[in-house]
């Protein structure tokens, strides 16, 4: 994986990789947190998954490379 050119290495689990792709493939649409959590953690209760969401995002923002390709809110 790369961005902007840049190669990507080192995402720490599945879920994280399956998140990058979940937010590629619906890049052209926002998606709620709501949404993903559940998509991810389906075995999981709301707070739970949302929490897990939480560390994901933080994990990607902390080894993906800077820019505006990625917006959170």
């Amino acid at each position: 994986m790369s961005v902007n050119g840049t190669p990507v290495q080192g995402l720490k689990s599945e879920r994280s990789r399956t998140l990058v792709a979940l937010l590629l493939l619906h890049r052209h649409t926002p998606q709620t947190r709501s949404h993903i959590a559940v998509t991810l953690w389906p075995e999981s209760t709301d707070a739970v998954a949302k929490a897990n969401l939480r560390r994901r995002l933080h994990e990607l923002k902390q080894q993906l490379p800077e820019g505006d390709w990625l917006q959170v809110s």
